[in-house]
């Protein structure tokens, strides 16, 4: 297939609908309990037009998760520039995203990548990797803030802070309240201050 025909599929309107529609009920009932035929109902098209631009259930989720992670990692480090200088704050202002986002989403649910971890439990799912490779490029960004503010451990706090994050996202998530996240920001702090040099 040549690569005009190949952005031009790519750029479909068709396909954006089912790529909006397969995004919108993932997120509303997961990844597992929906299956291809939902997806054809609420896109309006016909099933072999949905294998015409997905041949498998894998590809929409693929799609979907990458679509995701993309999304939320432009929110997220729009947020962190346009709100703080310092890479000091960075590190805190983490937090504080993830507090405003349960404030004022009703709908809030965390951080993608992790609810896809808790969904795929399959260790052998092709997502794995993936999954993986979005949890590392949010601890470097930790790891890269942490050095150059020259805290000690960058890498060992890096892994820390992630556990903090995701301990107070999983709560607030239970809990349907973002008081998780005010104590994971005191308790980032504190660390923080233990690796000041």
């Amino acid at each position: 297939m040549s690569s005009d025909k190949l952005t031009k599929m790519k750029n479909s309107p068709i396909r954006k609908r089912i790529i909006a529609t397969t995004v919108k009920l993932f997120n509303e009932h997961g990844i597992q309990s929906i299956g291809i035929d939902r997806i054809v109902g609420e896109s309006q098209v016909a099933k072999m037009t949905l294998y015409k631009y997905f041949p498998s259930k894998d590809d929409l989720i693929a799609e979907y998760f990458q679509v995701i992670c993309s999304n939320w990692f432009e929110q997220f480090e729009t947020f962190i520039n346009k709100n703080y200088l310092n890479d000091y704050n960075k590190l805190v202002g983490s937090f504080h995203y993830l507090k405003l986002s349960a404030q004022q989403n009703q709908s809030f649910r965390g951080i993608p990548f992790v609810n896809a971890s808790f969904e795929l439990v399959d260790s052998h799912h092709f997502l794995k990797g993936e999954i993986l490779e979005q949890q590392e490029k949010l601890r470097k960004l930790f790891e890269k803030w942490a050095k150059n503010c020259t805290l000690k451990n960058p890498r060992q706090l890096s892994y820390s802070l992630l556990a903090i994050l995701y301990g107070a996202t999983v709560s607030a998530s239970i809990e349907d309240f973002p008081e998780p996240f005010t104590h994971g920001i005191k308790t980032a702090q504190d660390l923080l201050d233990l690796h000041r040099n």
